[in-house]
């Protein structure tokens, strides 16, 4: 047993995922390492109103516009690769840690991304012992 399935068996497991998770495909919201951040430059006195409007309108054309003409297949085969493993290490630590321990791990994710949902369907037709719950109610 690895020392990473010893420290994680039989205990709750919770992991926050931030952005990078998706980079390359999708940016995060850093503009670089000497720049302000999208929200310092959003709430500066010092940026004019049609200025934040044309913040706004990158900040659609770059990160929400894409999401929206996701499709999983065109996702960098790096970045599906990565979410596939890391769910299936994290259901390998939750199948093999006996029936006594808890068998529930939590992602949360700050994610506008639906990386994490198309990856679980992906998985849920090869393993249907396991179950996600992305607390929306679905139509």
């Amino acid at each position: 047993m690895s020392k990473i399935q010893e420290r994680l068996s039989g205990k709750n497991i919770n992991f926050l995922i931030g952005s990078g998770a998706s980079v390359p495909f999708y940016k995060t919201l850093n503009l670089g390492d000497d720049k302000p951040t999208l929200e310092e430059l959003l709430s500066s006195s010092q940026i004019s109103e049609i200025n934040k409007k044309a913040i706004y309108y990158y900040y659609f054309t770059d990160w929400i516009k894409p999401m929206k003409e996701f499709i999983y297949e065109n996702v960098d085969k790096d970045v599906r690769d990565n979410y596939e493993t890391f769910i299936n290490i994290l259901l390998f630590i939750l199948y093999t840690s006996g029936n006594e321990n808890p068998k529930r791990a939590n992602i949360f994710t700050t994610n506008y991304d639906l990386l994490f949902e198309y990856t679980f369907e992906k998985i849920l037709k090869k393993r249907s012992n396991c179950y996600f719950n992305d607390r929306s109610r679905g139509l």
